[in-house]
């Protein structure tokens, strides 16, 4: 079963089976959870958790989920204050729905091993 990763400040969260909770984003814990044997990490919903992790350089690949759909308002996936970070295109892969999945790395970098 696969490892579940919450991360948490409050302490509130979920109660899932095989969930362990971090109270903040540390470095070194990310980079040893990247070595272990269960593969690639990924980060679902906090844009918060992304952000921190984009900032330590932590962030091998981008999916992303682009919807057929015009949005007027929402949030920002990073808020402004920062220099672009250039993306690299690894894949591109339509579905039937409209829905494209894309798949990017950030310039310069090659995945984590």
């Amino acid at each position: 079963m696969m490892e579940k990763i919450v991360i948490s400040a409050s302490g509130n969260i979920a109660v899932w089976q095989n969930t362990r909770r971090l109270g903040r984003v540390d470095p070194d814990e990310i980079r040893e959870l990247k070595r272990g044997h269960g593969g690639n990490l990924v980060v679902y919903g906090s844009l918060g958790v992304i952000g921190s992790l984009v900032e330590l350089g932590l962030v091998d690949e981008f999916h992303l989920l682009v919807h057929p759909v015009f949005l007027r308002e929402g949030e920002a996936l990073f808020q402004g204050g920062r220099p672009p970070q250039r993306l690299e295109l690894i894949s591109a892969e339509p579905f039937t729905s409209g829905v494209v999945l894309m798949k990017y790395r950030p310039v310069g970098r090659t995945p984590a091993s």
